[in-house]
Formats: C-alpha cells, sequence, structure tokens
C-alpha cells in the first residue's frame, strides 16, 4: 500500500498485482479509500502474468514498474 499511495500521490495510474487474494481482501478492509481510488486498479494476479493483465486494464505503455516481493 506505501508505494501505491506514493504514487497516486504523485498522480500516477497504478496496477497493482497481488497473487494473495486474501491479502487484497485485507486491503479492501483496511484501506477502503485506495481500493476506490479511479486510478488505481487492484488484481488477483502473479508478476508472472504482468504483461497479459496490464494490456487486458489498457496499459499500453507504462512509465515504470515497482516490484515489491
Amino acid at each position: 500500500g506505501g508505494h501505491t499511495r506514493l504514487l497516486l500521490k504523485a498522480g500516477a495510474r497504478v496496477l497493482a498485482l497481488d497473487a494473495d487474494s486474501e491479502q487484497i481482501k485485507r486491503l479492501a478492509v483496511s484501506d477502503p479509500e485506495l481500493c476506490a481510488n479511479t486510478r488505481c486498479t487492484i488484481v488477483n494476479a502473479n508478476f508472472a502474468d504482468i504483461a497479459q493483465v496490464a494490456l487486458a486494464h489498457d496499459y499500453v505503455s507504462v512509465h515504470g514498474v515497482v516490484l515489491d516481493l
């Protein structure tokens, strides 16, 4: 959430991937404002699928990628 909040504050669009669906559910409870932000898309997916997920959500080009392993 921390990286995402900083990127959104800077005006970026964020595509957030998390392979752990339970973590996404916890985030929805702990930070509903972040999850409701229209510039933030949270997807239950693995980083290995980033290209397909990005295209499916209209991210044709990007200016950067942050991986928080």
